[in-house]
């Protein structure tokens, strides 16, 4: 099975928001008013890694722009749009073709940069979850 279905599958079954203070104590095997040891805390640090959101490095905004124009739709599109063109070429008498593949273009364009709008929302809004992170939290650590 693939590795993101796992982890959906993984996050799918989580409850813990939902179980009582007693039964989530047990399940991650701390203690309420002491908290975990240092030994304990530094292990899961090692088994489980830090507690933060992981980043995914910035594209050029042209390069990424051209990444939405390169899926099989549009590829699809610009083949009917290079046809067309051809076509208007062999017959240059009918206009009709090139206006056709003229509009193909702009589809696929205005297409591309509708998705590629969308796509910049949707990072900005998942950039803007940063500011409820708090920088710095407060934990018990052997009682203290």
């Amino acid at each position: 099975m693939n590795k993101s279905i796992e982890d959906a599958e993984k996050f799918k079954k989580i409850d813990d928001h939902r179980i009582s203070l007693e039964e989530f104590s047990k399940r991650y095997g701390t203690d309420l008013k002491n908290g975990l040891t240092e030994a304990v805390a530094s292990q899961r640090l090692i088994e489980e890694g830090e507690n933060k959101l992981t980043e995914k490095e910035g594209m050029n905004p042209f390069v990424e722009y051209l990444h939405h124009m390169a899926n099989f739709f549009a590829f699809l599109m610009w083949a009917g749009a290079i046809l067309c063109f051809v076509a208007y070429g062999l017959a240059s008498d009918d206009p009709s073709n090139l206006y056709l593949g003229i509009v193909i273009t702009v589809i696929v364009n205005v297409s591309t940069f509708i998705e590629f709008m969308q796509n910049r929302k949707s990072k900005a809004l998942m950039e803007s979850f940063k500011n409820f992170i708090p920088p710095e939290i407060t934990v018990i650590r052997e009682g203290i």
